[in-house]
């Protein structure tokens, strides 16, 4: 990290496509499969996506509803 090409490359690991894999590390605790096979692997993986997809999901509608709740008092 102390020449300028090393801070450049760096600022390129921090990409979005990295944070939906490092959620599933931390937040779901996908570090490896528990299942055997293709088949079942492909299986976990599917649910997995599938959850990362309903959280981001909740976390925007609790936005959306919070910033009606917000203009809701202001027009009171």
């Amino acid at each position: 990290m102390n020449r300028p090409e090393s801070v450049d490359r760096y600022k390129q690991r921090q990409y979005f496509g990295e944070m939906p894999f490092a959620v599933m590390k931390a937040c779901f605790d996908m570090r490896r499969f528990l299942l055997r096979g293709l088949a079942g692997v492909q299986a976990e993986w599917q649910w997995c996506c599938t959850a990362f997809n309903l959280k981001k999901l909740m976390n925007l509608i609790a936005a959306l509803r919070a910033e009606q709740r917000k203009t809701a008092k202001t027009e009171i």
